[in-house]
């Protein structure tokens, strides 16, 4: 006998706690399964192959994230309307740099997929050869200056987008004991640092070292936890691991 799906029952969907369908709505979410490459001159419309191994010091890796998914928009019109609203103030553009930024040039903003971007997300790398061999100058200020220029610009293209996290990951050459604001960098990270936060519409920063010495172009891979430097936020300004713990228990316990 068939099974009468008339009477079947329906879960009350629209009866859970809006936080509660918000969260299901962001569960819901995709990121954008190709990465586009970016070179001097623009796109690269051949090459969208996210696996395909970086070799151009010139070319940037970019994804969207949090995207609505098309085949759940006809559940319902309260559904749709619910679930659009909510993944449109999580929709994020997330840049990854891989080790040399300063030939970038603009980028093509003019996707529709852009224009309602609430948040970006930038992972970059920030180095220097210099401090462990010789007396030479410290490269971390220039490469962080050419980071806020390209920042600056680029973001300046993403007028919908209101807050704003930086993930960098600095080259460490000496001892992993050392706590912020002592490293193996001449530099005075304190101040180069310092001018990331004042970026517009910079929420939030954090930075990892990177003592493997391998010229690895996946920047994201190389933010570990334990290897966790210094953060920073409007808020709390910049602390180190340690301190950015206990704030947070403090937090709970309140």
């Amino acid at each position: 006998m068939a099974s009468d799906h008339s009477k079947r029952d329906i879960f009350p969907f629209f009866d859970l706690p809006r936080e509660m369908r918000d969260s299901i709505y962001l569960h819901l979410g995709i990121s954008s399964s190709k990465t586009r490459l970016m070179h001097n001159d623009g796109w690269d419309p051949d090459d969208e192959d996210s696996k395909k191994p970086i070799e151009d010091l010139s070319v940037i890796r970019l994804r969207i994230e949090n995207v609505c998914r098309s085949n759940v928009l006809c559940v319902s019109r309260q559904f749709k309307q619910e679930y659009e609203e909510q993944l449109s103030k999580a929709t994020t553009i997330v840049f990854t740099d891989h080790k040399g930024n300063e030939v970038w040039k603009l980028l093509d903003m003019s996707d529709k997929k852009f224009g309602d971007v609430k948040q970006a997300k930038y992972y970059g790398y920030i180095q220097c050869t210099q401090c462990p061999d010789g007396p030479q100058s410290c490269q971390v200020g220039s490469d962080i200056d050419d980071t806020i220029a390209w920042l600056q610009v680029t973001l300046g293209h993403l007028a919908t987008s209101s807050k704003v996290t930086i993930v960098v990951v600095l080259r460490w050459s000496g001892s992993m004991d050392l706590r912020w604001p002592q490293s193996p960098h001449r530099a005075h990270l304190e101040v180069d640092f310092k001018k990331l936060a004042s970026v517009p519409r910079v929420s939030a920063i954090e930075v990892y070292r990177d003592n493997s010495g391998v010229d690895d172009f996946d920047v994201e891979a190389q933010v570990l936890a334990e290897n966790l430097y210094v953060s920073w936020t409007a808020k709390d300004g910049w602390q180190a691991p340690v301190a950015a713990a206990n704030a947070m228990e403090e937090s709970k316990e309140l």
